[in-house]
């Protein structure tokens, strides 16, 4: 006879907050957890933004010869765990901080023309 599958009990919420070096860690450590983008080399560093009342923790590597990168952005939910910002929701300080990731992320065509404009297709409508 087979015994009723067990269901693991669900994540327990923080009842507290973290302090900022916490966050910071648990950023960073996220992101080492996780496949890095290639060309982005250590050492990780996470650091956090303050923007419009809104607290950024964001981890960035360095190119091998270039200005640091963005590796990914992070804010505190509700119940005081950090969650990924999509990255149309980045702050504009991140512009000036990460002008190369900020150019992919908000070009009209980031791939230089690697691929043609979608064509208008026309609708043809019988008699």
């Amino acid at each position: 006879m087979n015994s009723p599958r067990r269901v693991p009990a669900p994540h327990p919420l923080r009842t507290e907050r973290l302090t900022k070096s916490q966050y910071l860690r648990e950023a960073r450590n996220a992101c080492l957890s996780l496949s890095v983008p290639p060309g982005i080399i250590g050492p990780y560093k996470a650091r956090s933004l303050n923007w419009n009342a809104n607290t950024y923790y964001y981890v960035f590597g360095q190119e091998l010869a270039g200005p640091p990168r963005l590796i990914e952005v992070f804010r505190v939910n509700g119940n005081g765990e950090l969650y990924p910002v999509p990255a149309f929701q980045y702050p504009e300080p991140f512009k000036e901080l990460f002008p190369t990731d900020y150019a992919i992320l908000y070009s009209d065509d980031p791939w230089d023309g690697a691929f043609p404009p979608a064509k208008r297709s026309e609708v043809f409508e019988g008699d």
